[in-house]
């Protein structure tokens, strides 16, 4: 005879049966995650944002991550990560979008049975809600700290300085950064191969490969 307290356990058929199917039922309802796709907005500087990362499945309730470009994000008096619907959706907040946000966000929702990801991009514009100017596509040259940088822009010229350390990101794929002063706008200065606001588009390799005969 053990001291403490006992207890008595019943083996039924009945009773082992139910607990049989309890158990069946908690595994069925046990599911990794599984995301809905980021939106991709457009919006204008200055503008409060959020994207949602909302989760169809997933049981036990997964816990969120998000990234820009690959680097994890973490609060800050910029960037708030705020969670609804019993941890079912979560919410990456900027309280006044900048330029340098602009870039290629995921969300990542883990629980013990897996993981999904989803992903989505933040396009960033300077000046007003007012719609833009439509100008012809023009070669202009721009002085940038004695050195000039010839990018393909719109009919507008200006100073420009390379961009700092939080901005750098916004040009990918080996692209160097600058902020063009006058018109409050981010560009990139793309290397062999890649073209487009940031770098993002590839050149066929036939368009970019020197001549054998030369």
């Amino acid at each position: 005879m053990t001291r403490g307290w006992t207890m008595k356990v019943a083996t039924s058929p009945t009773t082992l049966v139910k607990l049989e199917v309890h158990q069946l039922s908690l595994l069925k309802r046990a599911v990794p995650p599984k995301l809905k796709k980021l939106k991709s907005p457009n919006v204008h500087v200055g503008e409060k944002i959020s994207l949602k990362c909302e989760a169809t499945a997933g049981n036990p309730q997964p816990s969120y991550k998000w990234f820009k470009d690959g680097k994890e994000l973490k609060k800050s008096k910029d960037i708030r990560i705020k969670y609804g619907n019993g941890k079912k959706i979560s919410r990456l907040q900027f309280n006044k979008v900048k330029l340098e946000d602009a870039g290629e966000y995921s969300c990542e929702a883990e629980n013990v049975l897996g993981k999904d990801t989803a992903k989505g991009s933040l396009n960033v514009k300077s000046g007003t809600t007012k719609a833009p100017q439509v100008l012809p596509a023009s070669e202009t040259k721009i002085v940038v700290m004695e050195e000039e940088l010839t990018t393909t822009l719109s009919s507008w010229s200006g100073h420009a300085r390379k961009c700092n350390e939080t901005a750098k990101s916004y040009c990918v794929n080996g692209g160097v950064c600058y902020y063009i002063e006058g018109i409050n706008q981010l560009s990139c200065k793309c290397p062999n191969g890649f073209f487009g606001q940031r770098c993002l588009e590839k050149l066929p390799l036939r368009l970019y490969m020197p001549d054998p005969k030369q």
